[in-house]
C-alpha cells in the first residue's frame, strides 16, 4: 500500500511539474531559413505550390524509399492536397495548399504520426539581383498544457537542418531547370479555354493608344454594367496590326466578359482556344516594346505563328497603385 501511495504521489508530482511548465512554456514555435536562387520568382512559386515537384526538392524525400504518396485535387490549386505515409522516419500526414501567389505559397500541415498536430509550412518568394531569395518558413501553435513539450523539442535544432537541406535541393533543382530567357523575359507557352471581349475596335496612331483605350474603356465597362453581364478579368487591349511604316495599329479598347454576349454600341471579340505564348511584363506602358520583341524572338526560334490579335492585360490599376515599376501587363500572343 504505501508502495501505491509513493507512486501516486509521484505521479501527482509528475502532473503538477507538468502543469507549471506549461506555464512557463512557449505555445508558439517558429523556423524559418533563407536562400538565394539563379531562378526567375515566377518559376519558383511554380516548383514549390506543386505537389507533384514536392519529390524533386523535399529534404525528407530520400529518408523511406518505400514512402506512399497520394496526391489529390488540380496540382497547383487552392486545396490541393499531398498526403504521405512511411517510416517513422517521415511519419503520416498531409498538407494542403491553401495560399498560391507570386509572393507567398503556404500549405496546411497535418501530422498524424510519430507526432500529431497541425502547423503552416510557407515559402516567400521574393525578386533578388536578377534572381529569387527563397524564405521557408514553419509555424505551429500548440494549447496548454501540453506546450510543455516545446521544452523538450527544440524547432532550431530538429528542423533547421532539413530546412537547410531543403532549399539547397530547390536550389539545384530550379537553377538546373531555369527556363531560357529572351531578352531578359521569360516567356511561356500555355494553352488558353478561349476569352470573349466587348470593346470599341478602331485604327489609331501609336501616340493616340492611350487616349483611344482611356476615352473608351469606361464607356465599355458601363455597357457591360447595364447589359447585367460579369467580367472576366481587367482592362484589355487587343491589337490586330502594328504598322510601323504608317505609325498606326488596329486596336480594340476592350474587357473581357463571360459567354459570348452581345451589347447594343459595341462589337464582341471572340479567341478562340488554343495555344498561346505570354510574358508577365512590370513597368510603365510605354517601355513594354522589349517584351514584345522577346516573344517575337521566342516565336522564331520555336517556329511558331502569331495568329493575331497580340493581347495586352493590364493587370495593375494605375489609379491604385502609383509606382509604375509595380504595373504588371500580361502580353499574350495566341499561336496558329
Amino acid at each position: 500500500m504505501k508502495a501505491l501511495k509513493y507512486i501516486g504521489i509521484l505521479l501527482l508530482t509528475l502532473i503538477a511539474v507538468f502543469l507549471i511548465l506549461g506555464l512557463i512554456a512557449p505555445k508558439k514555435m517558429h523556423l524559418d531559413r533563407s536562400i538565394s536562387i539563379s531562378a526567375d520568382p515566377l518559376q519558383i512559386q511554380d516548383i514549390v505550390s506543386k505537389f507533384s515537384e514536392t519529390k524533386n526538392w523535399s529534404p525528407w524525400a530520400d529518408l523511406d524509399p518505400n514512402m506512399t504518396v497520394t496526391l489529390e485535387g488540380e496540382d497547383g490549386a487552392i486545396n490541393s492536397k499531398y498526403i504521405w505515409s512511411g517510416n517513422n522516419s517521415v511519419g503520416k500526414g498531409s498538407m494542403t495548399l491553401t495560399k498560391n501567389d507570386p509572393a507567398y505559397v503556404e500549405q496546411q500541415l497535418l501530422f498524424e504520426g510519430p507526432m500529431g498536430g497541425p502547423a503552416i509550412s510557407g515559402i516567400k518568394i521574393a525578386s533578388e539581383n536578377g534572381g529569387t531569395k527563397a524564405t521557408w518558413s514553419f509555424d505551429s501553435e500548440t494549447p496548454y498544457p501540453w506546450n510543455a513539450m516545446s521544452l523538450f523539442f527544440n524547432v532550431e535544432k530538429f528542423l533547421g537542418p532539413d530546412y537547410e537541406k531543403g532549399l539547397a535541393k530547390l536550389k539545384t533543382y530550379a537553377e538546373a531547370h531555369a527556363s531560357k530567357k529572351y531578352r531578359g523575359y521569360e516567356v511561356k507557352q500555355m494553352v488558353s479555354p478561349g476569352r470573349a471581349y466587348v470593346g470599341v475596335r478602331k485604327t489609331v496612331s501609336f501616340q493616340d493608344v492611350p487616349k483611344f483605350f482611356e476615352d473608351n474603356i469606361s464607356k465599355v465597362g458601363q455597357a457591360i454594367g447595364k447589359a447585367g453581364l460579369e467580367m472576366d478579368g481587367m482592362p484589355t487591349g487587343l491589337f490586330y496590326t502594328y504598322d510601323e511604316k504608317t505609325g498606326t495599329t488596329d486596336m480594340v479598347a476592350a474587357m473581357p466578359v463571360k459567354g459570348s454576349p452581345t451589347v447594343t454600341g459595341f462589337e464582341t471579340f471572340l479567341i478562340p482556344a488554343g495555344k498561346e505564348v505570354c510574358v508577365d511584363y512590370f513597368g510603365p506602358f510605354e517601355k513594354m516594346g522589349e517584351a514584345h520583341f522577346a516573344i517575337d524572338d521566342y516565336l522564331k526560334e520555336k517556329k511558331l505563328v502569331q495568329s493575331p490579335p497580340a493581347i495586352e492585360q493590364y493587370m495593375t490599376d494605375p489609379m491604385m497603385e502609383k509606382d509604375t515599376s509595380k504595373w504588371l501587363t500580361r502580353i499574350v500572343y495566341p499561336i496558329k
